[in-house]
């Protein structure tokens, strides 16, 4: 195994790791907002665990399931729905902890902000 399959593996794990854990944070997010009255924010974290849940699902999934390296298109789409996901999970968590704190919540969002950038300028 040379170094370019243990690092595809090392993403792929990860991948799974967040996907699988951000599910778990948006189906359980989700059963807690179901017994609350909603307001403007945690009606929009609602709205963004009903979309991130099954994309985020099936990402789980796939990745799971997949042995071979992501190199044609429909693999690059797959990453790019799985990245949607794990965003709007983000926001839907951000909007619940700006219901609880103004402050915390801008505080989440602005370095959920700065992570998503050095993500995306990453050198994978």
């Amino acid at each position: 195994m040379n170094s370019g399959d243990t690092r595809d593996a090392a993403f792929k794990r990860a991948l799974e790791v967040i996907c699988g854990a951000l599910l778990g944070v948006s189906i359980i997010s989700t059963l807690q907002l179901a017994s609350l009255a909603l307001d403007l924010p945690l009606t929009g974290a609602v709205y963004c665990f009903a979309v991130s849940t099954p994309i985020l699902c099936f990402a789980f999934i796939r990745i799971s399931l997949s042995h071979k390296k992501w190199t044609n298109y429909r693999e690059h789409e797959a990453v790019v729905l799985t990245s949607v996901g794990i965003l709007l999970s983000l926001v839907g968590l951000a909007a619940i902890i700006y219901h609880l704190s103004t402050g915390a919540g801008i505080v989440f969002a602005a370095l959920s902000f700065l992570g998503i950038l050095r993500t995306a300028f990453w050198d994978w």
